[in-house]
């Protein structure tokens, strides 16, 4: 009697030898591996050319000097070594699809032509490894990523220039801000950035982060009609030369801006981040502007008030750290004293805006240095101190601090707006003009103009000599006629 089982069971092993022994069925398991992985080394170059991009953007803004040519010139070594990786990758690829063509058109084991075939494969193979290999491709160019990163670092890069800002916004929801005349108006006037109020950290109806505020909140004014006229308001100033950051953030208890901060929890940082850098994206805005005034005196802890400030400063770190090409900024109170700052939402902020590398987040600072009952003389000196306070925990210099002009401040025009005007360029301050009302910006200013180019005249102007000064040119005059006087005297001098 025939047993079916075994003989089903020597059928089954008679076809896996067969097809183990098969050299066709092997060549084309190695065609597919070999596919895959030039597949992964195609994703894997991708990844390298975007390193690559991301490294030159960094050294776009390193300072000139002997540093910044030798980064350029290491990575120019990796830009040419990614480009040999991309050129064995194509070569491997055409390879690959003449080895397939040829296993496709061997006729069975006994081809004549299958030894070449199995050459080609065995060679394929070889280039793969090589491409993988230790010293080969991949190793060099990530070697040439770590070399030109480290370079890349090791200089800080060239300090923000003098920025004269505006936060002018309409809350009429009427979009006026959205005119060329505008715009135009901040060209003519120096203005060089503005910061858009006001964003709020949102959540949609399922929770999850969602970004809004300069439009659509129910039951509040907004500067923009919707994100079609935002976006073109920032296309246009961005063509205009202008530098756009949008303002998340602001006073007012209740309002969305405000409260919003308090959305932030330890779990969802990095997704607001996310949600932050989409945004920008999206709209092609240069930054964003952290206003967090959820206050808590130095001397009156409020325990919601300094978490949030914590997690707002954790949220500009990472939002630094995932796209370091957004310009980054916060709006401080002016209150400071030789103990530190006055509000400590500020410096508990600022201690929490840090980069994975331990360095400052934030690009600049706006003093909120009006309506706040202090003198102008008190103000300079709080100024000072923040100058000194910023200088030793954020790495700050004077440019990187905007001092802010409020047309509207009582105390500021008691001794005139032009004398505080004067008193920041002197020291090297950048200003912001604290008008959020966009007519008082365009008319408000001595004469009827706009605050743009008051502010700019001012800047322009040659800062006179110091007494000191005038008396230093006067001797150096003087001695010059006097040595002048005594060559004379030698020349005419008759020889014995």
């Amino acid at each position: 009697m025939i047993n079916h089982n075994n003989l089903n069971t020597n059928n089954a092993s008679a076809t896996f030898l067969a097809q183990q022994n098969d050299p066709i069925a092997d060549l084309n398991a190695k065609a597919a591996t070999d596919s895959t992985d030039i597949g992964a080394l195609q994703k894997e170059e991708a990844a390298f050319q975007k390193s690559a991009d991301d490294l030159q953007a960094k050294i776009n803004q390193m300072p000139a000097g002997t540093a910044k040519n030798k980064t350029q010139a290491d990575w120019n070594t990796l830009n040419s070594d990614i480009a040999s990786m991309s050129s064995d990758i194509e070569e491997a690829s055409g390879k690959l699809a003449n080895l397939q063509f040829e296993i496709d058109n061997l006729s069975g084991p006994t081809d004549p032509n299958l030894a070449q075939a199995q050459a080609d494969a065995t060679t394929l193979t070889g280039n793969i490894g090589a491409i993988k290999a230790t010293g080969g491709d991949v190793d060099t160019v990530n070697a040439d990523i770590k070399t030109v990163t480290a370079d890349s670092g090791s200089t800080p890069p060239p300090k923000s220039p003098i920025e004269h800002s505006v936060w002018p916004a309409e809350y009429d929801g009427q979009g006026d801000l959205d005119s060329d005349a505008y715009i135009q108006s901040l060209v003519d006037g120096g203005v060089n950035t503005i910061n858009v109020f006001n964003g709020a950290l949102d959540k949609d109806a399922n929770g999850k982060p969602l970004i809004d505020g300069w439009w659509g909140i129910a039951g509040t004014p907004n500067a923009f009609k919707d994100e079609a006229q935002l976006k073109d308001f920032i296309t246009k100033c961005k063509a205009a030369g202008i530098t756009v950051k949008l303002t998340v953030g602001g006073a007012g208890a209740g309002t969305p801006w405000l409260e919003g901060w308090k959305n932030l929890t330890d779990d969802n940082i990095q997704t607001y981040a996310k949600a932050l850098n989409d945004f920008c994206t999206e709209t092609g805005a240069d930054g964003i502007d952290f206003d967090e005034e959820l206050s808590s005196k130095s001397d009156d802890h409020d325990p919601v008030a300094e978490a949030a400030a914590a997690r707002a400063g954790k949220l500009a770190g990472a939002l630094k750290d995932l796209n370091p090409n957004l310009q980054l900024s916060c709006c401080l109170g002016l209150w400071i004293n030789d103990a530190g700052p006055g509000w400590l939402n500020n410096s508990i902020f600022l201690e929490n805006a840090k980069c994975k590398d331990g360095s400052s987040a934030i690009d600049r600072v706006y003093m909120m240095d009006y309506e706040d009952g202090a003198t102008p003389d008190q103000n300079k000196g709080f100024l000072e101190l923040w100058k000194t306070w910023l200088k030793t925990n954020c790495n700050m210099d004077p440019s990187q601090i905007s001092v802010g002009i409020e047309p509207n401040d009582s105390t500021i025009s008691q001794t005139g707006t032009d004398a505080w005007i004067k008193f920041a360029k002197d020291e090297g301050f950048s200003t912001a003009i604290w008008d959020q009302h966009m007519e008082n910006y365009s008319h408000g200013a001595p004469g009827g103009g706009d605050w743009g180019t008051y502010i700019k005249k001012i800047y322009d102007e040659e800062i006179p000599p110091t007494p000191s000064d005038k008396h230093e040119a006067q001797g150096k005059d003087m001695i010059s006629q006097i040595l002048k006087d005594l060559a004379a005297k030698y020349a005419a001098l008759t020889p014995i």
